[in-house]
């Protein structure tokens, strides 16, 4: 609805959830991720904080863009040098499922773990920044991240990796030909090529004598 929303937040910090019928945005003078119910009781006229019970990083910072996943069971929130991903559980779908009732006893409290994809890498690498992030389009456990090195890194989120506490699969493509610095027409094309054959894996590096 563009009645409040509109004013209230950018539109590339709105990601709409339609299967639950909330919106998803981001409260850019707080730091905080909020939900928005389409309907029921107070439909968009009341905003929801989403409680973090579980995450490694201090706040949200920078953030610039939400992507949903294609089964709506993670959401990325991409900053400036951090690609921060929200887990959409069971339990967040009963606390909205409660939020959507036409008369709730009391605002349900929403509460989801998070972390950051790739957290060693970005630690280890400070002066690199995000380009452009995006979903696999076949698989909703993998997220494209687009850094200022001009390499397109594939992150396995499964929830078998996360379980473990393993260290992310990383899978790096790099973009050919690699350009001195990218341009808004080669970050472009990189959006649309993710999940394309077409990105190659960069050689191996030679064997050692």
């Amino acid at each position: 609805d563009d009645d409040g929303l509109g004013s209230r937040y950018q539109r590339q910090l709105l990601c709409v959830h339609r299967a639950l019928s909330v919106v998803f945005a981001f409260d850019r003078r707080r730091a905080r991720l909020v939900v928005l119910p389409l309907r029921g009781a107070g439909a968009t006229a009341t905003q929801h904080d989403v409680t973090l019970t579980r995450h490694a990083f201090s706040r949200f910072e920078h953030v610039r863009s939400l992507h949903l996943n294609g089964d709506g069971t993670l959401l990325a929130l991409i900053g400036r040098r951090h690609a921060y991903v929200v887990e959409l559980s069971a339990r967040f779908h009963h606390a909205v499922s409660a939020l959507l009732k036409d008369s709730p006893p009391s605002a349900p409290l929403i509460q989801c773990n998070a972390f950051v994809a790739g957290e060693f890498f970005t630690s280890t690498h400070a002066s690199l920044t995000i380009r452009h992030a995006a979903w696999h389009p076949l698989s909703p456990e993998h997220l494209a991240v687009l850094t200022s090195d001009n390499v397109l890194r594939m992150y396995n989120l499964s929830a078998a990796t996360r379980a473990d506490d393993a260290d992310i699969v990383l899978r790096l493509f790099a973009l050919v030909p690699p350009p001195r610095s990218l341009s808004a027409r080669a970050v472009d094309a990189a959006r649309r090529r993710i999940g394309s054959p077409h990105v190659r894996q960069p050689p191996p590096p030679p064997p050692t004598a």
